[in-house]
Parts: structure tokens; C-alpha cells; sequence
């Protein structure tokens, strides 16, 4: 991953305002942000120039974020993913803890303050972290 900046990240939402919201975020706390309104988009960016990190919404069209998350840690075992939900069809903490389960290294469930987001992202991609996971 030496060749992927750190704070790279790629935000997979279909939810315009919230995506928009995040990714404002993201930039203000110095993340270079990319986005994708659905998991097919979402996927093909990260195969073509893999981000350092992913936030990704479970309910989605196109790829849901479940079959993201799985083909993303598939390439790239190393990436971390933060999942965000709000439920749709299935219970959002049920549907979390399967995103968990399935590669996700963390999960936040809508709404949420960004800044938590953040937080969690930076906990996601820290040095420390990531020396436990080599």
C-alpha cells in the first residue's frame, strides 16, 4: 500500500446529500476524496486507482455495498472499509454486523455526526493500526 497516499479515500453513497455532506467533510479534515453514486461505480474507480480507504453505504443499486466491501477486500485485503447504513429492507445493525463480517473493519449506522466519521477513518488508517495488521 506504500504507494497509495494515506488519506486517499473513496465514498460510495447514492444518497446525494449525504454523499456530498461526507465528502465535504472528508476534505475540510485533508482527505483527497473521490466518489461513486453506486457500488458498480464504486468499484470500477477503486479498480482502476485503488484508494487507500472506503466508505461504503450497504443499501445501494447497481453492486450493493455487501458485494463491494467483499470484492474490494478480495484485491486488496489490506484496505480498510468503513460501512454506513440506514437500514432499508433489512435491520441496520443487522445488516452492519454482517458488513463486519464479511471484510468490513468498522461500521457506523445513519444517521451520524461526520466528525465521528472522520474519526473513525483516521483510527482506520493510522500508522499503529496498520503495523498490527501487517
Amino acid at each position: 500500500m506504500s504507494h497509495l497516499h494515506a488519506k486517499d479515500i473513496l465514498i460510495v453513497e447514492d444518497d446525494a446529500a449525504m454523499l456530498e455532506l461526507l465528502a465535504i467533510g472528508f476534505r475540510r479534515a485533508g482527505f483527497s476524496v473521490r466518489t461513486a453514486p453506486d457500488g458498480g461505480q464504486g468499484l470500477i474507480q477503486f479498480r482502476s486507482r485503488p484508494a487507500a480507504a472506503v466508505i461504503s453505504d450497504l443499501n445501494l443499486p447497481d453492486a450493493d455495498g455487501l458485494q463491494a466491501i467483499s470484492e474490494i477486500k478480495s484485491c486488496r485485503p489490506g484496505t480498510p472499509i468503513l460501512a454506513i447504513s440506514g437500514g432499508g429492507f433489512f435491520d441496520t445493525l443487522d445488516l452492519l454486523a454482517l458488513a463486519r463480517a464479511i471484510g468490513a473493519d468498522a461500521a457506523l449506522a445513519k444517521p451520524f455526526r461526520v466528525a465521528d466519521a472522520v474519526s473513525l477513518m483516521c483510527d482506520l488508517l493510522s500508522p499503529q493500526r496498520a503495523e498490527l495488521a501487517a
